[in-house]
C-alpha cells in the first residue's frame, strides 16, 4: 500500500537536485513539489510561486517570528525555508511532497515529521572536478559565492551518510531512473 510521504532531495549546490527533481515530477505526477522560500533575489528565468516564493529579508523575519516555516536556514548570506502551507497543503490531499532543501533542512524536518514519514536522499556528482564544473558553469554566483558554496558543499557531502539514500547523479536519466526505483522500493509511488 502506498503511503503519502515527504521526499527530501538534498545535494551540495550546483549537484543538479532541481534539474532531478524536475525531471522526476515530468515522470511521476503523484509527487508534489513543496515550493520553498528564499529572500535572495531571482536568478534569471525564475518565477515567483513556481521556482520560488521570492521575499524581502523583512517578510521573511516576519514569517519565522509567526511560525510559518516547517523548517528555515540562513545560508550563503539569504534566507531559505519550507512554508507550512507548501508542505501540508499536498500532504492533506494524500499527495507525496518533494522537497529541495539542505542538510540542516532535512534535520529539521525528520525532527518534526518523524523517520517513519521521510525519505531522504542525497544527490552526489560523480567526482569534486565535475562539481566544481557545473557550479561554474552556471554562470550565476561570483567568485566569492562560488568559493563559499565550494566551502559549504564538502561539509554537506561529508554528511551524505546521514540520508537514507545515496545517488550518484553522472548521467541524468540514470538519477532519475534511481530516485524513482528508490520511490518505488519505499513504496511511495507505483
Amino acid at each position: 500500500m502506498l503511503k503519502s510521504r515527504i521526499i527530501i532531495i538534498s545535494s551540495a549546490s550546483g549537484g543538479g537536485k532541481t534539474t532531478l527533481i524536475n525531471r522526476l515530477l515530468e515522470k511521476e505526477n503523484s509527487i508534489k513539489l513543496a515550493v520553498t522560500a528564499t529572500s535572495r533575489l531571482p536568478r534569471e528565468g525564475e518565477v515567483n510561486g513556481i521556482h520560488y516564493h521570492f521575499f524581502s529579508k523583512d517578510k521573511f523575519k516576519n514569517m519565522i517570528d509567526n511560525g510559518e516555516f516547517a523548517e528555515h536556514a540562513h545560508v550563503h548570506g539569504n534566507y531559505y525555508g519550507v512554508p507550512m502551507e507548501s508542505l501540508n497543503g499536498p500532504l492533506r490531499e494524500n499527495k507525496s511532497v518533494i522537497l529541495n532543501i539542505d542538510v540542516q533542512g532535512m534535520k529539521t524536518i525528520l525532527e518534526k515529521s518523524g523517520k517513519e514519514n521521510v525519505v531522504t536522499i542525497f544527490l552526489m556528482a560523480p567526482d569534486l572536478k565535475i562539481w566544481e564544473e557545473r557550479l561554474r558553469n552556471r554562470g550565476t554566483d561570483s567568485e566569492e559565492e562560488i568559493n563559499l558554496r565550494l566551502k559549504e558543499g564538502l561539509k554537506e557531502m561529508e554528511q551524505r551518510n546521514l540520508y537514507d539514500h545515496v545517488v550518484v547523479n553522472d548521467d541524468l536519466e540514470q538519477a532519475v531512473e534511481d530516485v524513482l526505483s528508490i520511490l518505488r522500493k519505499e513504496k511511495v509511488i507505483e
